[in-house]
């Protein structure tokens, strides 16, 4: 039983036909990775890249580029924050931001983008729990 629920857990999938904002999928992220959040960006149509200001999480799923009300995301535990990354800009047609809580504060990740992310959930949750002992 323990083999089994730990591949549950290497594979998890977020299905979008779950969500009709953009919090509510944001709030299953951080249900499953409590020292990560992620923010969502539309994506410049003609360079490509993210805008600078985060899209509003009242935002309907259904409004983004991509609506495939079909379409999983993998938030399996070996899964990579730039692989995480890679698959909302194909899937859903917005760019994400993860972050890593460090005490009261939210880094965006950036050098780490290829640890997976329950070694992103892990440092975070231990770099806090260091904070919250010397009182930072």
């Amino acid at each position: 039983m323990l083999k089994q629920a730990t591949m549950e857990a290497e594979h998890e999938e977020i299905k979008l036909d779950q969500f009709h904002v953009l919090a509510e999928l944001q709030a299953a992220f951080t249900a499953r990775y409590p020292f990560l959040k992620i923010e969502f960006f539309e994506l410049d149509k003609i360079t490509g890249l993210p805008k600078a200001t985060p899209m509003d999480y009242s935002t309907k799923l259904n409004r983004l580029p991509v609506n495939d009300a079909r379409a999983r995301l993998d938030i399996g535990y070996n899964r990579t924050v730039a692989e995480l990354t890679s698959d909302f800009i194909a899937k859903m047609g917005v760019s994400v931001q993860v972050s890593r809580k460090s005490g009261k504060i939210w880094n965006v990740i950036t050098v780490t983008q290829s640890w997976t992310l329950k070694t992103q959930n892990s440092a975070a949750e231990f770099i806090s729990s260091l904070m919250k002992l010397s009182h930072i």
